[in-house]
């Protein structure tokens, strides 16, 4: 599969206080600050909402890449945070990768701190649907506040980018407990802190949704920044495949 180019990284840095924060672009749909997203792009503004705050590495600098193509290079980063993230049977290989590069409005940012990968999250469009994807939202360290900081940036974004809905997969219950760490909180439980409801889908399974009328809802996310990091993973979504069994489907929707 061809992946589409990449371009020579920029970048540019946003002071806040005595820290600052480095925002690398991967892709040539970077767009000034303030200004709309080109080309479908959402992240583009990333280094605004993942500045440094209390839960922020102890030197006060995060580097934020976003993510446009995929490469060794993000392999390598996704392996060491899906290692602290997940168990083995959700870890995504370098093929698995490719294929999801290769979808329709492929975006993703990756968090880098003086430890290195801290955080990834991938996304891709569903053109059917009107809507986007979210097929990854893993994060290295528990209990930091970074997944919360994540998902409510991209939840604002869509929102500013006129994004229909955001859909995603998750297990039912908390991420099991890896090494070096223990389970973390449920994630239904997690994702009701945003607004989020439970719908019935046609499949049977159970369903999330935040009702349209729930006008920035996302900024409700505050009080649990040093909960456990959300884990969305690892089915196919409702236009690709079912739903996996024992996986909890959700959605967001935004108009």
């Amino acid at each position: 599969m061809t992946l589409r180019a990449r371009t020579t990284p920029s970048s540019l840095s946003w002071h806040s206080g005595q820290d600052s924060v480095t925002v690398s672009s991967l892709s040539s749909c970077s767009s000034p600050p303030g200004a709309a997203p080109r080309g479908g792009c959402i992240m583009s503004e990333a280094g605004h909402i993942l500045g440094p705050g209390e839960d922020s590495p102890a030197n006060g600098d995060e580097i934020v890449r976003h993510i446009a193509a995929w490469t060794s290079e993000l392999q390598n980063a996704l392996e060491l945070v899906e290692a602290a993230a997940f168990s083995p049977e959700l870890r995504y290989s370098i093929e698995d990768m490719r294929e999801r590069a290769g979808r329709q409005g492929f975006e993703g940012m990756l968090l880098e701190d003086a430890s290195g990968p801290a955080a990834i999250m991938l996304v891709y469009r569903l053109e059917s649907e009107g809507g986007l994807y979210l097929d990854t939202l893993a994060v290295r360290d528990r209990g930091r506040g970074t997944g919360t900081r994540l998902l409510t940036f991209l939840i604002h974004r869509c929102r500013s980018a006129g994004i229909a809905e955001i859909r995603l997969d998750t297990e039912m219950g908390p991420p099991p407990a890896t090494a070096g760490r223990p389970a973390g909180q449920d994630l239904p439980a997690y994702y009701k802190r945003f607004g989020f409801e439970e719908v019935p889908l046609g499949s049977g399974d159970a369903g999330l949704e935040l009702p349209g009328t729930a006008e920035l809802a996302y900024q409700e996310a505050a009080p649990v920044s040093r909960k456990a990091a959300p884990v969305s993973r690892k089915a196919a979504p409702p236009d690709v495949a079912e739903t996996v069994p024992g996986n909890l489907a959700m959605r967001l929707r935004l108009r």
